[in-house]
């Protein structure tokens, strides 16, 4: 993942309509079940779709749930990572390539020409630890088709919550 650089968040043009942390994001989904440091600032992105859709008048499209701020190491420059989070999910079969494709797309679509941040070259899905292992194994088939699919990777709540 990387280590967890808040300030491109913070000064993201979305953070005042709607910045967040990524326990709260985790929260309103899946109340206190799954736990996230609270110290990582991030842009709830289905909250901003669903403004966008309300002000175009048009349905909300499929989009990942949140955006964090990571760099690589301490001394590089932080970029936007996409989070989508899974933790409700029995089957990670039940992902479809096409609804991630979809999800990741869109999501980078709402955020190019923001002028705040590179977007991350790798695209984070959190499932709970249960089926962390099933759905590992379901991306690395999908990175094998290619195109947005090869930048996906899953892992677990656990493996999020101490990966540095």
């Amino acid at each position: 993942m990387g280590l967890t650089d808040n300030s491109i968040i913070l000064q993201h043009s979305y953070y005042q309509v709607c910045g967040s942390t990524l326990l709260a994001i985790a929260q309103k989904d899946y109340g206190k079940k799954y736990s996230f440091s609270s110290k990582i600032e991030a842009l709830d992105i289905d909250c901003y779709e669903a403004l966008k859709a309300k002000k175009e008048k048009r349905d909300k499209y499929s989009t990942m749930d949140a955006v964090i701020g990571v760099a690589d190491s301490p001394n590089a420059k932080a970029k936007l990572q996409l989070i989508e989070l899974r933790m409700k999910y029995n089957n990670p079969q039940n992902c479809k390539a096409s609804e991630i494709q979809n999800k990741v797309t869109y999501t980078k679509q709402l955020l190019v020409g923001t002028g705040t941040g590179i977007i991350h070259d790798k695209f984070l899905f959190i499932f709970n630890d249960r089926v962390s292992a099933q759905a590992r194994n379901l991306f690395n088939r999908y990175r094998k088709q290619g195109g947005v699919l090869r930048q996906c990777y899953s892992m677990s709540v656990t493996e999020f919550n101490t990966t540095p």
